[in-house]
């Protein structure tokens, strides 16, 4: 995800996802505290509500996995009626069937992020100029 990230900095897409920028990695194995994981829950929130759409990126492979905080983000944006582009096989829940939902090729199908990048950059302006 960061180096998508990193790619649609390219494109003048700014990302305002701050989970981003943690590191995972070196945090396996950490217990948070529940003031910590509020914290970030509130962060969380702040970052989709300071997007101008959101992106729900869900490969096949992630499907049925994580922490489900992708569905929160997903059911946050379409509460507060935001433009969404979904990123991957429609398979996981009824909601990515909305008529607002955007769905873009899947990562896997494009042969570098920067394609990838580039092709999901042309949505996002796409979108966020139909919404003006």
């Amino acid at each position: 995800m960061r180096e998508l990230r990193n790619h649609l900095k390219l494109y003048d897409i700014h990302v305002t996802s701050r989970w981003l920028d943690v590191d995972l990695e070196g945090d396996k194995g950490k217990t948070y505290t529940p003031t910590e994981l509020q914290e970030w829950a509130i962060k969380d929130l702040d970052d989709v509500l300071g997007a101008d759409l959101l992106v729900s990126y869900n490969p096949i492979e992630k499907q049925k996995q994580g922490t489900g905080g992708r569905h929160v983000e997903f059911g946050y944006a379409i509460a507060k009626g935001m433009p969404i582009i979904y990123c991957g096989e429609k398979l996981e829940n009824i909601f990515h069937y909305l008529p607002h939902v955007k769905s873009v090729i899947d990562p896997r199908d494009c042969s570098s992020f920067y394609i990838f990048a580039e092709c999901l950059g042309a949505v996002i302006n796409s979108v966020f100029m139909s919404t003006r």
